[in-house]
């Protein structure tokens, strides 16, 4: 995630709006732990819905698994 927000522009200390599209699996742990990964990656929240058409795809599990969105916020 850290290198997702050297890669958007961000700075260090900005705080982000986190929008992640997932699979069930990988959903449901970011949601048992949101307070931990909302502290980790500076993110006000973190929702799992309306990823931009611009969102960065990473791999987490499977090639093309999870689309993220990191906005200034």
């Amino acid at each position: 995630m850290q290198n997702l927000r050297k890669d958007s522009g961000l700075e260090v200390t900005d705080r982000i709006l986190l929008k992640v599209e997932t699979n069930e699996a990988i959903r449901e742990a970011i949601k048992a732990n949101m307070q931990y990964v909302c502290n980790e990656v500076l993110a006000n929240d973190i929702t799992f819905d309306g990823v931009s058409t611009s969102a960065l795809v990473t791999d987490l599990e499977v090639e093309g698994d999870t689309k993220i969105d990191l906005i200034k916020g």
